[in-house]
Order: structure tokens, then sequence, then C-alpha cells
């Protein structure tokens, strides 16, 4: 799973939690994150503020940082067991739609054809074509609800 597999750095554990119970005791972990800091910038200035703390190295822990390609594997996993069909070597071109307008699957580049679905999640990342053409932001992201992470 995952071709273009990037990301922030850090897997989040708050958020983590209300999709997997006790995701610490089984997601493969890199290292615990007991430490974040953030920048706030102009174009001539800048302000760090830098929190540490020991409670995030114990359970739930605040977040952890993970290798994508285990990480992607190891979810995959997951959404299989619950029922989910793990599709791979596959592009999403667009977003298939019944008469209502509602999505119903996405096109593929596969050679026996696209693939229907009662519930398309875009995982393409900031810049997601298929969030735009869904309408969710059609003008793409935006300075205010975007952050950029540097490790």
């Amino acid at each position: 799973p995952g071709s273009k597999n990037v990301y922030g750095g850090v897997v989040y554990g708050r958020i983590l939690a209300e999709l997997v119970e006790n995701w610490w005791e089984k997601m493969p972990v890199e290292r615990w994150v007991t430490r974040r800091s953030t920048m706030v910038m102009t174009q001539d200035q800048a302000l760090t503020v830098d929190f540490r703390s020991q409670d995030w190295a114990a359970p739930p822990y605040n977040g952890a940082t993970v290798h994508r390609a285990e990480l992607d594997s190891w979810l995959a996993s997951l959404a299989v067991e619950a029922g989910a069909v793990l599709v791979t070597s596959t592009v999403a071109t667009g977003l298939l739609r019944d008469a209502r307008g509602r999505v119903t699957g996405v096109r593929t580049d596969r050679p026996d054809g696209d693939l229907t679905a009662s519930v398309v999640i875009a995982c393409d990342g900031v810049n997601s074509f298929l969030a735009k053409e869904a309408g969710l932001y059609p003008s793409g992201p935006t300075a205010e609800h975007t952050t950029l992470g540097v490790k």
C-alpha cells in the first residue's frame, strides 16, 4: 500500500485512538515524540515555542514517528480485518457519481475498469485532486488551513 507515501513525520495518538484501541501496543513505532516545537514566522521575524513533556513518553502517548511502509501495511491490514477490500497498484484518476451527484467510487487506470464503493476516502495528500473534484475545497489548500512540519 502506498506508492507515494509522504507524511509529516509524526502519527498523533489522540487521533489514532479514535480508530484503534491501545494503538501503542500494536503499531510499528520507531520512537515516541516527547517534544514539540512550533514556529510562527513573518518575512523577517520568527518566534519559536518549545514544549517538552515526559507524560508524552507513556501511554496513551502523544505521538510517534514511524516508517511509512510499515505503518501503511499495518493500517491496511486493520482495514482488511474490518471488511475493507485492499486494491494495490492502482491510480485513482477521478470520482464516479450517481445521477444525484453522490460519489459512488473512483475512476482508475486499471485495464479492468473503475471501482465502485459505498465509501471513498481521499488519501492523496494536501493537494488532493479528489477532494477538489468532490467540492470539499474547490480552490485548494490555503495558508490559513495548512501547516508545514520540519523535523
